[in-house]
């Protein structure tokens, strides 16, 4: 199973996703009719439809395609321009479920893999998959629900186990381009595993492989999965696992931001639960040593006034991860 990407245009951004995101949870649909996951996709992309209806990912019993980023909102959920499901859940369409039958079956099965997948990727469990139900009482999944709830997501967390079960086994010695655990790497592609891009100051520094699966290394907490061919062989160590000792990395909050929300620790880490602002602005910007990285985008620091807090950054334009502080 592998997702493939096919993001709607930037343009449909402002309609479709406007808002960014830092997901907590899976949210499961049905279409509702016949159309095929391309069909479905191309429709949500199209420059004539205004309909803010969207979401993340639509699967058939062929192909799943993500059509929004993740760190973007999606509207899916019925419950509202701040609605917890809308604002922070990826949005997972099942096909075929208007007419149902084996089409629908294998749509379901492979939707299964997929929110397997996506559970493992960010640290979730069963309890973080949600149906659009649960946000605004409509009857949907429809079929799923007809068929049974609890039945799809023990197929998920028989995915889920399976996934769980490989990574524990003794990864193999070599990949790819002869790369083997314990070697010295530094990454010279354009992506991580995952598709997202790698930042300068990951292509600064040299990392130690931890495990290698497939054509993929992991490098480690600071670095995730990376493609084999995007990585140099530095040196070439033992088949044992070493800790990689990366340099220090400084958050940079810049001083055109006046306001920067900040959380507990410890979460959660939405609007909501904010306990205070930092004022980049006030300062003429503002750096901070990276203690810790609990979640994606999300960076454990240690401040004057508030102590030890996270704070949410996605890679844009307000901030940057220097090896150096800026300010």
């Amino acid at each position: 199973m592998s997702l493939v990407k096919n993001l709607i245009p930037e343009s449909q951004y402002s309609t479709k996703c406007p808002y960014s995101m830092q997901p907590k949870g899976i949210c499961i649909h049905n279409t509702a009719n016949d159309a095929t996951a391309i069909n479905e996709r191309n429709y949500m992309a199209r420059a004539d439809n205004l309909n803010e209806v969207s979401f993340h990912i639509v699967i058939d019993d062929k192909e799943a395609i993500q059509c929004i980023p993740f760190n973007r909102n999606a509207w899916h959920a019925g419950d509202g321009g701040n609605g917890q499901g809308n604002r922070n859940y990826i949005a997972v369409e099942i096909c075929y479920s208007k007419s149902g039958g084996d089409r629908f079956i294998k749509a379901e099965q492979r939707a299964a893999k997929e929110v397997a997948t996506l559970l493992k990727q960010y640290g979730w469990i069963i309890n973080n998959v949600k149906k659009h139900q649960d946000f605004s009482n409509k009857y949907c999944p429809h079929r799923t629900l007809d068929m049974g709830w609890k039945r799809f997501l023990n197929m998920i967390q028989s995915e889920l186990n399976a996934l769980n079960e490989t990574s524990t086994q003794t990864p193999p010695a070599n990949s790819v381009g002869g790369i083997k655990v314990g070697s010295k790497v530094r990454v010279i592609g354009a992506n991580y595993a995952t598709g997202e891009v790698v930042p300068g100051w990951v292509k600064n520094n040299t990392y130690t492989v931890q495990q290698v699966n497939g054509n993929k290394c992991l490098l480690g907490d600071i670095v995730s999965w990376v493609y084999a061919k995007d990585l140099q062989v530095v040196s070439v160590g033992n088949t044992a696992p070493s800790t990689p000792k990366p340099s220090k990395r400084y958050l940079n909050l810049k001083s055109h931001m006046q306001r920067w929300a900040i959380y507990n620790e410890k979460g959660p880490y939405t609007t909501p639960y904010k306990i205070g602002d930092l004022k980049p602005a006030m300062f003429g910007g503002l750096s901070y040593e990276i203690l810790g990285n609990p979640a994606t985008d999300v960076y454990i620091i240690q401040t004057k006034d508030y102590g030890k807090v996270a704070i949410w950054a996605p890679r844009d334009n307000d901030s940057s991860i220097t090896n150096n502080p800026i300010y």
